[in-house]
């Protein structure tokens, strides 16, 4: 069980996460191009470290990450 301490710091976290507009703010920062890596690291540090697959279905392996820079015609 994390200390008092941490589950206040989190609590507040969620508190200010909530009142900035919640999911839509973070919708928001993922879309921007100057907080899209903040937002990526964030997701990094809230996901599981370790996956379990469906024996039944299992998991399929990235093959190839693309990432493609469209510039707005002017």
């Amino acid at each position: 069980m994390p200390n008092k301490a941490t589950k206040q710091l989190k609590d507040m976290i969620l508190t200010a996460l909530d009142n900035a507009g919640g999911a839509s703010y973070l919708e928001r920062r993922a879309n921007d191009p100057r907080t899209a890596s903040a937002f990526l690291a964030l997701i990094g540090k809230v996901l599981p470290m370790t996956v379990i697959g469906d024996p039944d279905n299992p998991l399929q392996a990235i093959v190839k990450i693309e990432r493609t820079i469209v510039h707005p015609k002017n």
